[in-house]
């Protein structure tokens, strides 16, 4: 979905964030579905859990961000990434194909994985938008 890509673009673009995950050229620190095996902590995974309505006039889908990295990190990245996405209809995403019209975090909670020792939180965010 073209709109998952202007989200991202929106993100990574956002001067807090940058700094507080230290993106780079090479390293956006937001990767889509899973992070590669050499991923350096902090970064962001995100994936479209609910694409339903994408026929409708005004669509909506719901993407989910994996905000991985020690607990405060995690807390400083989830407030830069609200002041982002989560303003309901005051949302500000530029898109050639969408106009983006409301979003919303609707989830946010914590997990620990045992297996790989890694802290993230997942954050849900609906969105609202139609073509252009």
């Amino acid at each position: 979905m073209n709109a998952t890509n202007d989200i991202v673009t929106k993100l990574i673009a956002d001067t807090t964030l940058i700094s507080l995950l230290g993106i780079t050229a090479t390293d956006p620190k937001l990767y889509p579905v899973r992070a590669p095996q050499n991923a350096v902590e902090p970064y962001i995974v995100y994936s479209v859990i609910s694409d339903g309505g994408m026929e409708e006039i005004l669509k909506e889908f719901t993407v989910q961000l994996n905000v991985c990295g020690t607990y405060s990190q995690i807390q400083n990245i989830e407030k830069a990434i609200d002041a982002i996405l989560d303003l309901q209809d005051r949302i500000s995403i530029t898109s050639s194909n969408y106009y983006f019209r409301w979003s919303k975090k609707v989830s946010g909670n914590d997990v620990y994985d045992e297996l790989t020792d890694t802290n993230f939180r997942v954050l849900l965010y609906d969105f609202k938008l139609h073509s252009k």
